[in-house]
């Protein structure tokens, strides 16, 4: 609800259920009804559920290895160690 109120609906309309977990029984139907009832009335809420989705992490991480911008992202295991306060998520 803290985004730009225009954006509101295209996010509503297009939510992306991904990873293993979200195969728990009800889980889409549970997260939809709690969703919607955080919306104003008359906002359409869609999931969209892969099949697949399971390996939605492992695809997309594939999938963006993949490019070739993506080389420039990389760093090194020294320049790691050398920032791990930055990368380190217990800091946080």
């Amino acid at each position: 609800m803290k985004t730009d109120v225009d954006l509101r609906k295209t996010l509503f309309n297009s939510i992306v259920v991904a990873g293993g977990t979200t195969q728990m029984l009800n889980f889409c139907k549970r997260l939809h009804t709690d969703v919607q009832a955080k919306t104003r009335a008359g906002t359409k809420v869609t999931l969209i559920a892969p099949n697949n989705r399971q390996h939605s992490c492992w695809v997309g991480g594939a999938t963006v290895s993949s490019i070739k911008a993506f080389n420039k992202m990389w760093i090194s295991r020294k320049e790691f160690q050398d920032n791990d306060r930055l990368f380190n998520m217990q800091n946080v």
